[in-house]
């Protein structure tokens, strides 16, 4: 049987609410824009229209983040979407950010069989790096813990983080704040049956049944 975490339903409904009420005024604005066209006032279509790009950009961007990432499991593999940087779900890699923030990332799937994981960790990116020196995770935080963009750090420190490493020491890590924690806990519990091996460790409130010793975050 596949379980699946993915956003809970509470944060997608407060997402879609914020996404129709830009649709709305986005049309609004489209009208207004084609108004003004036939009345030539070419500044206000100019404005209109950035309006436009500007909310259609907000709603694309906010659809990645509500409905494209997903964990999956079977007993047999494990698969994660997720976001072609991990924990965005805009372009990061853009020099001037505000740009980059009005194109959604791209979707990457990625499986690991369940008997070849090692590890699965769950929590603030302190946490990962507490338990892990996993070169690859390192290496994608430095990334946002260097970068000019105070926001991203922001975001990245209080981010809930998927990490797995396996036997091959390859890890695979995705962005899983707002998941549905009880559908995220089934998975763990569905790993374990399969792979009664396997290392997990957990902080936060909803994960805490997962915690191992006195690792918190």
């Amino acid at each position: 049987m596949n379980i699946k975490a993915a956003v809970s339903k509470k944060k997608r409904l407060r997402g879609s609410v914020s996404m129709w009420v830009v649709i709305v005024l986005c049309f609004i604005a489209l009208l207004l824009m084609v108004y003004n066209v036939l009345m030539s006032n070419y500044w206000y279509v100019a404005g209109y229209l950035i309006a436009v790009i500007l909310g259609g950009s907000y709603v694309l961007v906010t659809l990645n983040e509500l409905y494209s990432t997903w964990i999956m499991t079977d007993g047999e593999s494990l698969v994660l979407r997720c976001w072609d940087n991990c924990f965005f779900p805009y372009q990061t890699l853009y020099s001037v950010k505000f740009f980059g923030e009005l194109i959604p990332a791209k979707n990457v799937r990625l499986r690991v069989p369940v008997a070849d994981i090692t590890q699965v960790f769950i929590g603030t990116k302190m946490f990962i790096k507490r338990n892990t020196n996993d070169e690859a995770f390192l290496q994608a935080v430095a990334l946002y813990e260097k970068t000019k963009f105070n926001s991203n750090q922001r975001i990245l420190e209080k981010s809930d983080i998927f990490y797995v490493n396996t036997v091959t020491n390859d890890s695979v890590f995705m962005n899983i704040t707002n998941f549905d924690s009880q559908k995220v806990i089934k998975i763990l519990k569905a790993i374990a049956s399969k792979n009664p091996s396997v290392e997990i460790k957990a902080s936060g409130r909803a994960y805490r049944r997962f915690k191992s010793g006195d690792d918190q975050e």
